[in-house]
């Protein structure tokens, strides 16, 4: 495949995802069924996401649920969802840390040697450099072991983290971190800060809504949310199949933002969109071999230059990780309990 026929892809792809449609992404006729009692958290109704006459499904404790698209804003999400209690009763276990199997170790010392994480925490500290406070004073939200709170406290800020696993907590209280057992009610608990980071957790959240509201009222005017999540505009994903994405578990991931439905999500909820990017750094393996058959057809060769196609993604935002700043705008005052 040549680079002008590459080229041409990425480009009919830029075009799918960056507008509504009265076809699906690979113009089948509609599924037979529509999901009416499912909806988007715009609002509007959800459609499960039919990709080559099948859907992405799972079966979980006795919970069905399939992937589904909102034509709408282009949001992406599993449904029907796991209860409150069902989902919160899994986070506040080990389950799924024991699931993830990541030595706790070894997830602080991420935070200082992978470059996903070094480029998560580059995003914050370009936030930061346009405040004034000294010290940023910032809240890591699902903060895990505390790997994050751990980095920027490194760098001088005033950093603490809250989660609903106890496990995790405890890990980081262990090594002197201000981090405490909390979900999104508590977030309305806190004094405003300058600062909201979520690193891969909005795609865990039963509400995201909720979150953005909390988030948005425990801000100071003109501070920062960065977030960082799977992408559902991922190319192959969409094009091929969203069953074969890695970052596709269930109920672990349950919604998958795209750049269209986060900027919308941001804007109902009172956040200016500040810069989106996508990161391709993760591509490894039998996942790296399935981006580029899929985005080549079939026809890559040994003269593909991997690296040009990997940066079309990203510089398209139509690679696996969604990163993402928004911005609480001056004027508007933090609401808090």
């Amino acid at each position: 495949m040549t680079r002008f026929q590459l080229g041409r892809r990425i480009g009919l792809l830029r075009r799918l995802f960056s507008k509504p449609d009265d076809t699906n992404l690979h113009g089948n006729p509609e599924p037979a069924e529509v999901a009416k009692d499912f909806h988007c958290i715009c609002g509007a109704v959800l459609e499960p996401l039919v990709q080559h006459g099948e859907t992405t499904h799972r079966e979980v404790n006795g919970i069905i649920t399939d992937i589904h698209h909102c034509k709408q804003c282009d949001h992406v999400q599993f449904a029907p969802l796991p209860s409150p209690e069902w989902l919160t009763d899994f986070y506040k276990s080990s389950e799924f840390w024991d699931v993830v199997g990541l030595d706790p170790n070894l997830y602080i010392e991420q935070w200082v040697t992978h470059s996903p994480q070094l480029k998560f925490l580059d995003l914050v500290q370009k936030a930061a450099d346009t405040l004034a406070d000294d010290p940023i004073t910032l809240h890591d939200f699902a903060c895990g072991y505390g790997g994050m709170v751990k980095a920027l406290r490194d760098k001088g800020m005033d950093a603490a983290g809250s989660d609903l696993s106890t496990s995790t907590i405890e890990f980081g209280q262990s090594l002197g971190l201000p981090v405490s057992i909390g979900g999104i009610p508590d977030l309305l608990s806190l004094e405003p800060v300058d600062i909201i980071t979520a690193y891969h957790a909005a795609e865990h959240f039963l509400d995201p809504n909720a979150f953005l509201s909390a988030a948005e009222k425990s801000l100071k005017p003109g501070g920062f949310l960065v977030l960082a999540f799977p992408n559902g505009a991922y190319a192959p994903a969409r094009i091929d199949c969203f069953n074969r994405y890695d970052w596709c578990f269930f109920p672990g991931h349950i919604h998958y933002y795209t750049p269209r439905s986060i900027e919308a999500a941001l804007q109902r909820h009172g956040l200016e969109l500040i810069s989106l990017e996508s990161n391709s750094d993760s591509e490894t393996g039998a996942q790296k071999t399935w981006l580029i058959n899929t985005m080549t057809e079939g026809q890559a060769d040994a003269d593909l230059d991997q690296a040009a196609l990997l940066a079309s993604m990203d510089s398209n935002l139509q690679s696996r990780d969604l990163r993402v700043v928004g911005r609480k705008p001056f004027g508007v005052a933090s609401e808090r309990r």
